[in-house]
């Protein structure tokens, strides 16, 4: 079972949350990298939107008159 998990004998060799938090798998420290940057981008994506909603709003309802304005013979 020992060689399915990667495990650190130092704190010298680890790195990022590894290091941090003393944590010796790297298989649960790679998961909460990654769900930290995912939440990082769910948040800029949600800052974003929230900026721009206006904007958008307006664009769509431009496009929306122009389609509806166009006759269909």
């Amino acid at each position: 079972m020992s060689d399915k998990l990667s495990t650190i004998k130092s704190p010298e060799k680890a790195n990022g949350l590894a290091r941090l938090f003393a944590i010796k798998s790297q298989k649960g420290v790679t998961l909460i990298e990654y769900s930290l940057i995912a939440a990082l981008v769910g948040v800029a994506a949600i800052a974003g939107l929230t900026a721009l909603g206006g904007d958008i709003n307006t664009i769509f309802n431009g496009i929306g008159t122009k389609i509806a304005s166009i006759k269909i013979n």
